[in-house]
């Protein structure tokens, strides 16, 4: 099914998770991630809940102290503590610690999101990382669903990325210009271009001339 198509079901609306961070804020958070997981994968679904949940839970906490001041209702002050303030310091602590991960996938992401296969060495001297670096990152974003793909031969060999409905729209646009194949002169490869465009070698990375 086309991504760009796809309609999110009625529980997936923005108005319905409104109501249920508001009437129970862990429902939302189902919801909110269930909205997100299929756009962006597992991985930044939960980082992205965790940092909604931080943001919403300290506000409404700080606001229950607030109140607190006002009517000195020590109730107020323990609710506040207890249901918001607590959870939401607990979500922005992982938020932060997944935070630095993610900026570096999203490199990963960048390198290959264009590429059905990626020569793991040459990923490595792209990024500046070692051979064993490379591997793990691409292992645990195959585990997390961001890449659904395998790692074959010193190989990344791609099926699907989070970027999917980009990819599908640039391979529409790229149908319908002059293209044509061109030998790679760094590695012997076959590639095929986009004719008046600058074109890199999918394997090794090399500018097509």
């Amino acid at each position: 099914m086309n991504n760009l198509d796809y309609q999110q079901p009625w529980y997936k609306s923005i108005i319905v998770i409104i109501i249920a961070f508001i009437c129970f804020w862990p429902v939302g958070c189902v919801l909110l991630y269930l909205r997100w997981v299929s756009k962006d994968g597992k991985f930044k679904a939960i980082n992205n809940v965790l940092l909604v949940c931080t943001i919403l839970l300290l506000f409404i906490g700080f606001a229950g102290v607030i109140a607190f001041t006002e009517s000195h209702d020590s109730s107020d002050l323990l609710l506040a503590l207890l249901m918001f303030i607590l959870p939401g310091g607990i979500c922005g602590f992982f938020w932060y610690q997944r935070r630095n991960k993610i900026k570096g996938y999203n490199q990963y992401l960048a390198y290959i999101r264009a590429r059905k296969k990626v020569k793991i060495d040459t990923l490595c001297n792209k990024l500046n990382v070692d051979y064993d670096t490379a591997v793990n990152a691409l292992t645990d974003m195959i585990n997390k669903g961001m890449i659904k793909g395998y790692l074959e031969d010193d190989e990344l060999i791609i099926k699907y990325t989070n970027n999917d409905a980009n990819n599908l729209m640039e391979e529409r646009i790229t149908e319908r210009k002059e293209t044509k194949i061109v030998k790679c002169k760094e590695c012997g490869a076959k590639n095929n271009i986009i004719v008046g465009e600058k074109n890199e070698c999918e394997y090794c990375g090399s500018l097509l001339q």
